[in-house]
């Protein structure tokens, strides 16, 4: 039951995807910044993050909704960082299409780091996405709750990305410039084509 101090939350069925083929109905939970995405439960006591459009589970399921929660949020920071919403991919081949488009960026938030030969750096969307479809137990040993965690995420995903442009024209993710035709990262600020 959502509480009404959390009125970002909404309470949802969402269509599954089952493997024979029958389309079954699941509670779920979605957030206003995390459109596209639900926490859903497939079976009692065991949550996981399902894309609504397709029906497909994006994470393995989870003991706690807290840590599910986690997730979602998550994959809603790495679709605001990267220009899109889970709700404009209809297709799970759209899905694939874009997490392989994105397998090599790294993740847009601090707590999923990989360490090779005493080198920590963030992991890549690939590295994360592989690692939130493996099971791992779920003692609750953390410092910060989870909860907390993936209310910080999703309200980061409701803030607009800084426009760095020298220009001011950029598209709507701030990815492109319209006007010079490249990425305004590599412009200098001020200058010119």
């Amino acid at each position: 039951m959502i509480d009404s101090k959390q009125p970002e939350f909404t309470e949802i069925q969402v269509d599954i995807a089952i493997r024979c083929g029958i389309p079954q109905k699941a509670p779920g939970i979605t957030h206003k910044n995390s459109p596209g995405l639900a926490v859903v439960m497939v079976n009692f006591g065991l949550f996981n993050v399902t894309h609504i459009p397709t029906g497909m589970s994006l994470s393995t399921p989870y003991e706690r909704h807290s840590s599910a929660l986690l997730i979602m949020s998550e994959f809603a920071l790495i679709a605001h960082a990267n220009g899109f919403k889970w709700d404009e991919l209809n297709t799970l081949e759209e899905a694939r299409e874009r997490i392989s488009q994105l397998r090599d960026e790294p993740v847009p938030f601090p707590n999923a780091t990989s360490t090779s030969q005493g080198v920590t750096r963030p992991q890549t969307i690939s590295e994360w996405v592989n690692l939130s479809r493996s099971f791992f137990d779920e003692f609750p040993w953390e410092e910060i709750d989870p909860y907390q965690l993936a209310r910080e995420n999703l309200s980061k995903c409701g803030e607009q990305i800084p426009n760095d442009c020298c220009c001011g024209e950029c598209d709507e993710a701030y990815r492109l410039c319209p006007v010079h035709k490249t990425d305004p990262d590599d412009l200098k600020v001020g200058g010119t084509e």
